[in-house]
């Protein structure tokens, strides 16, 4: 597992921002040690390149690739925080995947129908709300787990296992379905037959985000359960 900075931020210097300083305050100094103590555990894992985002109000934002300049906005793949003292608990969050979100969808937000099914995903909309899922885990294990976890399931990463998924999908609300019913399950809208929707565009794959990336390696405990 290779764990860095962003270039803009720190470059070499990831490790000496979490050193707890005189200056700071105890709770500050708690923060570090329990960031710090996560960090090194990682790096003793079999698991994805990442990269050390921003540490504003002491979240930590672990992305896909390094940043070209101060502008550059690199999806986040997960963001941990810590709280407490030791053991350290840890607040794990990351973006939901778009396609188990339908009340996000443009169709039901403007409630217009799409004139293209397969265009239905508008990131100019998207890109601007927050959805995510969140978990606190006990420990250093168990937080590294979580973010294993977060990063396979990341909206941000197009890799999840959901991606590569067919879905019958709603061109009223984009509620997405495994399986043909005759109404949508969310809005209640009448579906066409099932061979007309699959003909006309409404059973596709879910759209990959823009912006997401791949880490380069990701293996995980597969007997335990994703968060």
């Amino acid at each position: 597992m290779k764990i860095t900075g962003l270039t803009h931020h720190w470059g070499d210097r990831l490790w000496e921002q979490f050193e707890p300083g005189p200056q700071q305050s105890e709770r500050c100094q708690r923060q570090n040690r329990g960031i710090l103590k996560l960090l090194r555990y990682l790096e003793t894992l079999d698991g994805p390149d990442f990269w050390i985002g921003d540490t504003t109000f002491g979240i930590l934002d672990f992305c896909a690739r390094d940043s070209q300049d101060e502008w550059d906005r690199v999806p986040v793949l997960a963001s941990v925080e810590t709280f407490g003292s030791e053991p350290f608990a840890y607040r794990v969050e990351y973006p939901l995947p778009f396609e188990l979100l339908p009340w996000m969808s443009k169709g039901h937000l403007n409630q217009q129908e799409p004139q293209d099914f397969c265009d239905s995903y508008d990131p100019n909309v998207y890109e601007q709300l927050d959805w995510w899922g969140c978990a606190t885990a006990s420990g250093v294990e168990e937080g590294a787990y979580y973010i294993l976890s977060a990063i396979a399931n990341s909206n941000a990463n197009p890799n999840r296992i959901r991606s590569s998924w067919m879905w019958y999908i709603c061109p009223n609300c984009d509620f997405h379905s495994p399986h043909y019913q005759p109404e949508c399950e969310g809005c209640k809208y009448v579906f066409p037959p099932q061979k007309q929707m699959e003909a006309v565009g409404m059973y596709r794959k879910a759209n990959v985000p823009t912006g997401s990336v791949t880490p380069s390696t990701l293996r995980t405990d597969s007997s335990k359960k994703e968060i």
